[in-house]
């Protein structure tokens, strides 16, 4: 004979994934979606804040560019 330990009904199945469906659907409005748009929002503002530095300071942006590329390239080798 079967025993009811097992078997699971297809309705508290169900339930018990409407229920986890929803809690997922909560945690993403309340905690992700905040903690996605504030570190889009500082890395706005870190290349608004490079730009103007780039803007201020063209020779030393491109020495700088140059720099990380030679050694990028002699590292690569």
């Amino acid at each position: 004979m079967a025993s009811d330990e097992g078997s699971f009904e297809s309705g508290d199945l169900s339930d018990q994934l409407a229920n986890l469906r929803a809690q997922i659907e909560q945690l993403t409005e309340e905690r992700i979606r905040p903690a996605v748009a504030d570190a889009a929002n500082q890395v706005r503002e870190q290349t608004d804040a490079l730009a103007a530095r780039v803007r201020e300071q063209p020779l030393a942006a491109v020495a700088i560019a140059f720099g990380i590329g030679f050694l990028l390239g002699r590292a690569m080798r």
